[in-house]
């Protein structure tokens, strides 16, 4: 679709990647912080975190599937990886309850 293909060109030159993988740094340290301790993740400030992930990882899929499938692009920042593997393995392996539970089994 022309007018997707569009908006995510429009993204990636207003620098939303940047935004998109600082936010996933800050969410990743954010979360980071208690599963290095042992604690559970549970509602409150974590499940707003989660919560964010799984629209910005949405957004993210789409403008990367779009600019590469052009083949114009190459992607070569290795921050978003970083950051999401930092989330994926905080987000898999801490213990979490609740609603957390099942928004993080939706991401891993």
């Amino acid at each position: 679709d022309l007018n997707q293909n569009l908006a995510c060109i429009e993204l990636f030159s207003a620098n939303a990647m940047d935004v998109f993988i600082n936010t996933f740094q800050k969410l990743g340290e954010f979360l980071l912080r208690p599963w290095r301790q042992g604690q559970p993740l549970h509602t409150g400030p974590p499940l707003v975190m989660v919560s964010m992930v799984t629209p910005l990882l949405a957004l993210v899929k789409t403008l990367l599937v779009e600019l590469l499938n052009s083949g114009k692009y190459q992607f070569k920042d290795t921050r978003l990886m970083k950051s999401l593997m930092v989330l994926h393995t905080v987000m898999c392996t801490a213990p979490m309850t609740g609603q957390l539970s099942s928004l993080a089994h939706k991401v891993c």
